[in-house]
């Protein structure tokens, strides 16, 4: 009797055992549901908010017909160019100040540790070993042509507005070209000065707008992945878009990731300061000038060049540099084009270019371009946006996150984004920088937000 009840007793103990594993093995699979469900919901949210945006824009700008234009030819290599496609790294650490902000930098790794980074900048800016503004003499800007990269050009600043119109063009006579001059920004792009239809098929009449060979072609004869995001750099030259930039359109970003103008300013200091205080920065990309005043305002640089495609970006820039009071010798606007920067080869120590890299039609090109005018040692800091997928790379792996990007993701922002920008992943950001030569990749990552930083070999 006994031994029959401690039977049954032990069937309904192994019963409800069984039906214990059933009931948590269906409750974890509903709880995986539920969350990869909410994850779809976020993804297809942002994709509606990315769609909206672009096409409220679109509709909203009065945009100017494209211009004829092709790819911008690849940089000339040098022979004595000391860029290799290594992708060996190692740090380069070369005085006291540069180490000790390079250990504070370690510490937080670029990655969620603003106040780090900020204090880092702070007690390196107040070192009296550190340059200050007033210690600086009159800067002269120390240019080039953009077609040959030969003939170089000094230009200075110091009459602010309207100072370069009165002032010499820049010429180049081994490409029998003079460039043109506004009264708030010199440019410097490839077709500056050309008052022919030899850059343009819409004639003399069209701003011209990128390098591109005598042809009757249109912008169809870009390649495919430069014609794909070129219309978003075309919304930039809108003066609406440039009066709105900072009156609440970079603010928006936060709805990414983005921290915040000043904290991304702190951890692009921490970065850049190390290697390029006291000698000319240049702010690749500078917008309405959010971070270039900043980056005058401190005092560390002895020039800063405010640089551009946008003409709209650059007035607006150069305006809010004079409200500012900032000193007219310390800063440059040039309008430039980012595959074909005006500069000679290993001149620039740092090149910024914040929310930018997403915009660029050609982007391997203009990385190529930063690491041929840095100088060994120089460093390339950037911000960007992240694709949908990257978020997801903390929680389930890289692998996973890249299966999920491939059968999804991608095929949802091709949909949703109307071509305009490219969100990238991480991994694309280190072998675009590595193969162009720049080591020693870090950055700082926060939902879809991230800023990164890679050297030149030196």
């Amino acid at each position: 009797m006994i031994v029959r009840r401690n039977g049954e007793a032990l069937k309904v103990y192994y019963f409800c055992l069984r039906r214990q594993k059933k009931i948590m093995h269906r409750l974890s699979l509903l709880s995986l549901c539920l969350s990869l469900s909410l994850f779809l919901s976020r993804l297809l949210f942002d994709h509606a908010i990315d769609s909206f945006s672009i096409n409220s824009r679109n509709n909203m700008l009065a945009r100017a017909p494209p211009s004829a234009s092709v790819r911008p030819p690849s940089p000339t290599r040098s022979p004595a160019c000391p860029r290799s496609f290594s992708v060996a790294t190692r740090r380069v650490v070369t005085a006291s100040e540069t180490a000790r902000v390079g250990a504070k930098l370690e510490a937080s790794n670029l990655r969620g540790n603003a106040a780090v980074a900020a204090s880092a900048v702070t007690s390196t800016a107040s070192s009296p070993s550190t340059p200050t503004a007033s210690s600086f003499s009159s800067t002269t800007f120390d240019l080039a042509c953009p077609i040959c990269h030969v003939t170089r050009f000094s230009v200075s600043h110091a009459g602010g507005r309207n100072s370069l119109l009165s002032a010499p063009r820049p010429n180049c006579p081994s490409c029998g070209r003079t460039f043109d001059a506004d009264a708030d920004f010199l440019d410097l792009t490839p077709s500056s000065g050309v008052t022919t239809n030899a850059l343009s098929s819409e004639g003399a009449s069209s701003s011209p707008s990128s390098f591109s060979a005598s042809s009757s072609s249109s912008s169809s004869s870009l390649p495919n992945d430069v014609e794909k995001y070129w219309s978003g750099t075309q919304i930039f030259r809108s003066p609406l878009v440039a009066a709105a930039y900072d009156n609440g359109w970079r603010a928006g970003f936060s709805w990414a990731g983005f921290p915040g103008a000043d904290d991304e300013f702190d951890a692009a200091m921490a970065r850049i300061a190390p290697v390029a205080t006291g000698k000319v920065l240049l702010d690749l990309s500078c917008g309405s000038g959010l971070f270039a005043r900043r980056f005058v305002k401190s005092g560390a640089f002895s020039g800063v060049v405010a640089a551009d495609y946008s003409e709209a970006m650059l007035r607006t820039a150069a305006a809010g540099l004079r409200s500012d009071g900032a000193d007219p010798a310390r800063y440059l606007p040039l309008r430039l084009d980012a595959a074909r920067l005006p500069f000679a080869n290993a001149s620039l120590p740092a090149v910024h270019a914040g929310a930018a890299i997403h915009c660029w039609p050609a982007p391997a090109l203009a990385v190529a371009e930063v690491a041929r005018v840095l100088e060994p040692g120089g460093v390339f800091v950037a911000s960007t946006f992240l694709d949908a997928a990257s978020p997801l790379e903390g929680v389930v792996g890289e692998k996973a996150a890249g299966a999920f990007r491939n059968l999804l993701a991608r095929p949802l922002e091709a949909a949703a984004s109307r071509s305009a920008y490219r969100w990238w992943t991480e991994a694309e950001l280190r072998g675009m920088c590595s193969s162009a030569g720049l080591v020693d990749f870090r950055r700082w990552r926060s939902n879809r937000f991230i800023l990164f930083s890679a050297k030149k070999r030196g």
